[in-house]
C-alpha cells in the first residue's frame, strides 16, 4: 500500500500493532443496550475492552471494540473471522 515500506532483507515482516476491531454488518433492528451487552459477552474472553457503535454511509451499523492489549485484539481477531464478524482492523 502506498507509505508502506516494503519487507526486505533487515526488516521485520511481523504483523502491525493494533488494538481496536471494526465490526460490521450490524443488525440495525437490535436495540444498541443489546447488540452492545451481545458484542461484550463475546469479545469480553480476550482481555479487557471497551465498546463504541456507529454508523457510517458505506457500512452501516458498526463497532469498534478497543482492547488494552494487542495480543488481545489478534485473537479476538481470529474468532471474528471465523465467525465472519470483523471488516477490519486499525492502529
Amino acid at each position: 500500500p502506498p507509505g508502506a515500506e516494503p519487507a526486505g532483507p533487515g526488516s521485520s515482516a511481523a504483523a502491525p500493532e493494533y488494538k481496536t476491531l471494526l465490526i460490521s454488518s450490524l443488525s440495525p433492528a437490535l436495540p444498541a443496550e443489546h447488540l452492545e451487552d451481545r458484542l461484550f459477552h463475546q469479545f469480553k474472553r480476550f482481555g479487557e475492552i471497551s465498546l463504541r457503535l456507529s454508523h457510517t454511509p458505506e457500512l452501516g451499523r458498526v463497532a469498534y471494540v478497543n482492547f488494552r492489549h494487542p495480543q488481545d485484539a489478534r485473537e479476538a481477531r481470529q474468532h471474528a473471522l471465523a465467525r465472519q464478524l470483523l471488516l477490519y482492523d486499525r492502529p
